[in-house]
């Protein structure tokens, strides 16, 4: 439905469930101009959704006994960009190989798993990424005739002309060059910035959060030898999946969020808890 209204021009939608791998959807374009389609070896770049690499890097740091979690939990909110160079700092130090937070997550986590992640895209595999276009004011009215408030709501508290979005708009106005401003500047893209610079797709994302699930024997692959996967102890889930009492305020975001211990941002429904 969001490509059929116009509201994105491709994407890709993937579900497991209980380890099993039900719904791989994918549609639209990867390149609104050449018409390019999205197949299933394309990837796009996450933004900040990238930070998941943080509460699970730190989560095999601490089933490995590099590091404790006993600090205070839900005290401070940190901006994502320095959240990033934080946790990279204390993976360096702690790591007997002194690898930096992205090249720990992709050998530790996301390699032995087999899954198509990239923190950084390097200029071999730019190809393969989908297109960042900015929505524009058809995209808005196009969900609006069809009776989609969720779109137009989104743009709107993120649009520009609104007194909390200055700081935003500091940062969109030192990008003068076309490429950069529209996120296609390689040497940028190539960066390993945890914060933002994660490359997949929602197979691959989805397949990620299967090691939150509770069976061991569910997180099998067909393409990976058993010898070469790794599951979070209960105990560590169970860490990484506690919700804190306290709410945090986010000055980036301008509202109070509840987190898990992990980091993981959390909402509640009628009939489940999402993270």
């Amino acid at each position: 439905n969001q490509i059929q209204q116009n509201n994105e021009l491709g994407s890709s939608f993937s579900v497991y469930y209980r380890g099993e791998h039900v719904v791989d959807a994918i549609g639209g374009y990867v390149d609104k101009r050449f018409r390019l389609p999205w197949v299933t070896s394309t990837i796009s770049q996450l933004f900040t959704v990238s930070m998941v690499v943080v509460p699970f890097s730190f989560a095999k740091l601490y089933q490995d006994l590099r590091i404790n979690n006993n600090y205070c939990k839900g005290t401070q909110v940190f901006h994502l960009h320095s959240l990033a160079l934080l946790s990279d700092a204390i993976v360096r130090k702690v790591d007997h190989k002194k690898r930096t937070l992205a090249r720990y997550f992709m050998e530790e986590i996301a390699w032995p798993l087999g899954l198509d992640m990239l923190i950084g895209i390097p200029r071999t595999q730019l190809y393969r990424v989908a297109r960042t276009y900015h929505a524009d004011a058809l995209s808005v009215l196009s969900a609006i005739l069809h009776l989609d408030v969720a779109y137009p709501w989104t743009n709107l508290v993120t649009a520009g002309w609104l007194p909390y979005s200055k700081e935003r708009n500091k940062v969109l106005n030192v990008f003068n060059d076309y490429e950069l401003y529209y996120n296609w500047n390689p040497d940028l893209l190539e960066i390993p910035l945890v914060s933002s610079h994660l490359f997949t797709n929602a197979r691959n994302l989805a397949r990620l959060f299967t090691l939150l699930e509770n069976s061991a024997d569910k997180l099998t692959n067909a393409t990976v030898s058993d010898t070469a996967q790794f599951v979070f102890k209960k105990s560590i889930r169970n860490w990484m999946l506690q919700v804190v009492n306290t709410s945090s305020y986010d000055p980036v975001l301008h509202r109070y969020l509840k987190l898990s211990s992990a980091g993981f941002m959390v909402t509640n429904s009628p009939k489940v808890l999402f993270i």
